[in-house]
C-alpha cells in the first residue's frame, strides 16, 4: 500500500527529508556494533567464564544483525534523497503534464512513497482519471495510474483528512 506523505507543491516537495532519518539509521546501526564489540571486550577483563563469552559473542551477532536492518534503511532512505532531487530538477515537467496536459486538480495532487520504496507525485483529474511521476534512483516515469478500490478508499481518506500522513522515520 502506498504511503502519503503530503499534498504536493513545491514547497513541501523541498522540506521532505530523507537526509537526516538516513543519517539516524547508520548512527544506529554503528552504535548496536559499537555495543556489541564493547561488550566482548569486557569479557576477559571481567574473568567471565567460557559460556558468558558465547553470550557475549552473541551481542556481537545481534549487533550485526541489527547494523544490516539499519544499514538497509539507510540505504532506501538515500535512495529516496535521490528520487526527491531527481523530482525537483523535474518540476517544470511534472507541473505542466499533470496540471496543464492532464488537467489534474492541484488539490488532490500528493507525494508519497510505493511499498518499493520509490517517490511519487499523483493527482486525480475531474474526470476520476489518476495520473502519477514514479521516481526512484534511476529514473521518472509518467503514466496514467490504476487504482484499485482499497487504493482509492485509501486515497480519498487521505485527502479528505480522516487518515494522517506517513511521517519519514529512521526504520523506513
Amino acid at each position: 500500500m502506498n504511503k502519503y506523505v503530503n499534498y504536493y507543491n513545491r514547497k513541501t516537495l523541498e522540506e521532505i527529508d530523507f537526509k537526516k532519518p538516513g543519517k539516524k539509521a547508520l548512527i544506529y546501526g554503528f552504535s548496536a556494533i559499537a555495543l556489541g564489540v564493547f561488550g566482548c571486550l569486557l569479557a576477559p577483563l571481567a574473568n567471565l567464564n567460557i559460556y558468558s563469552e558465547g553470550n557475549l559473542f552473541l551481542a556481537v551477532v545481534i549487533g550485526l544483525v541489527i547494523f544490516g536492518i539499519c544499514f538497509s534503511s539507510y540505504l532506501k532512505l538515500k535512495r529516496l534523497n535521490t528520487a526527491k532531487i531527481s523530482v525537483l530538477a523535474n518540476v517544470k515537467e511534472i507541473e505542466s503534464k499533470l496540471f496543464v496536459e492532464n488537467s489534474v486538480l492541484p488539490e488532490t495532487t500528493l507525494i508519497g512513497i510505493t511499498k518499493d520504496n520509490q517517490l511519487f507525485v499523483m493527482g486525480r483529474n475531474e474526470d476520476e482519471r489518476y495520473f502519477t511521476f514514479i521516481a526512484n534512483h534511476k529514473y521518472l516515469h509518467f503514466s496514467e495510474a490504476y487504482l484499485g478500490q482499497k487504493q482509492k478508499e485509501d486515497l480519498e481518506q487521505t485527502l479528505q483528512g480522516q487518515k494522517k500522513f506517513y511521517v519519514i522515520k529512521e526504520s523506513l
